[in-house]
């Protein structure tokens, strides 16, 4: 994640293991507020890969404020067993 003139730009990548037949995610951007805690600023639609390797990237407006992106995929392997993992990279904007 980076800023640049009130835009941030966010890319992630995913690679499962060799098994994985199918990676959804999630990508969204929170805000921390005044009282310390990330709420909700953006999400980006959902993004389905077939295989074990899924990259994206977006971009939103901002404003000044310490930023999350976080990501929650859905990983579902060649046994049909899916699995849900989490997480997140924060970056402050001035």
């Amino acid at each position: 994640m980076n800023f640049s003139s009130g835009t941030a730009n966010c890319s992630g990548t995913i690679i499962g293991n060799s098994n994985v037949k199918k990676i959804e995610a999630t990508f969204q951007l929170l805000k921390k507020n005044t009282s310390g805690q990330f709420v909700s600023y953006y999400t980006w639609p959902k993004v389905t890969a077939n295989g074990n390797y899924l990259t994206w990237s977006g971009s939103c407006s901002v404003t000044p404020g310490v930023y999350r992106l976080q990501v929650t995929a859905i990983v579902t392997n060649t046994s049909n067993v899916s699995e849900t993992v989490t997480t997140h990279y924060d970056k402050e904007y001035k």
